[in-house]
């Protein structure tokens, strides 16, 4: 009877064994967060998985960005902050197929362009509100925003020049709030909720809650219903990272103009 329980405990013992690794195998599935992530202007897409705490230190990088963009007092230390973070991204297969030196280059490239005193001088000519920015360093965290990549949204005749250059037209407008609307005139609006903060031709700006893009309004749809975007950044160059869950994206780059507001 012994040598029979014996052998029975010895069997549950290697089926626990043979068992262990496929139970936490699940539980490691379950427990990863997937991540859309994209280089606007690169036309690099892909899709990473990563542990929670992984992903939680991905989420420090952003916000320690956020922090340090908005104590520098030049543009190379702007770059720098951004550099720094790409090699820390890196780490976590975020780059995809792309090479540190080379997001770099191009990095250290719109730095100059963002530079340039002609083009600097036509955003001039734009009155921009308090709120408002033009060829700056951009970066946020955001629930609710989409990213368009299409000429026609980023066209507007009052920068006639700067829409013609191809590096902005490569780039994307992002959408800061949107909200659906029906024939019937019953919609729901979806309050981006978040902290941005920019650099650029109006000095530093930087807010955080309840924003609305306010450079133009576009209306996706037909029929009995679609939607509507309230485009709050025109010429973004970056990289952005999405969690579909909780529909919040974290990026930074750069962006030819920015107007946001608070709701």
């Amino acid at each position: 009877m012994f040598k029979k329980a014996l052998a029975t405990l010895v069997i549950l013992l290697f089926l626990g064994l043979a068992l262990a690794p496929s139970i936490n195998a699940d539980v490691e599935k379950d427990d990863l967060v997937e991540l859309d992530v994209e280089f606007c202007g690169l036309g690099g897409k892909h899709t990473v998985k990563l542990t929670q705490e992984e992903y939680n230190e991905v989420e420090l990088i952003f916000e320690d960005i956020q922090e340090k963009v908005s104590c520098v007092e030049s543009d190379d230390e702007a770059v720098e902050i951004f550099n720094e973070a790409i090699v820390k991204l890196d780490k976590y297969g975020l780059l995809g197929g792309l090479s540190v030196k080379h997001v770099q280059r191009i990095f250290s490239n719109l730095q100059r362009l963002m530079d340039n005193k002609f083009l600097q001088r036509i955003a001039s000519f734009i009155t921009l509100n308090d709120d408002e920015n033009s060829l700056c360093f951009i970066s946020g965290r955001l629930s609710h925003i989409d990213f368009f990549r299409y000429i026609a949204v980023i066209f507007d005749s009052y920068n006639f020049v700067l829409n013609f250059l191809p590096i902005f037209n490569l780039c994307s407008s992002i959408s800061v709030s949107c909200e659906t609307w029906e024939h019937e005139g019953n919609g729901e609006l979806y309050k981006s909720n978040g902290i941005i903060t920019t650099r650029g031709l109006n000095g530093l700006i930087k807010l955080n809650g309840e924003i609305k893009g306010c450079l133009k309004e576009i209306q996706c749809g037909l029929g009995m219903g679609g939607w509507f975007y309230y485009i709050g950044v025109q010429g973004f160059f970056g990289i952005q990272l999405t969690n579909p869950v909780n529909d919040v994206s974290n990026f930074f780059g750069f962006a030819r103009r920015v107007n946001v507001n608070y709701w």
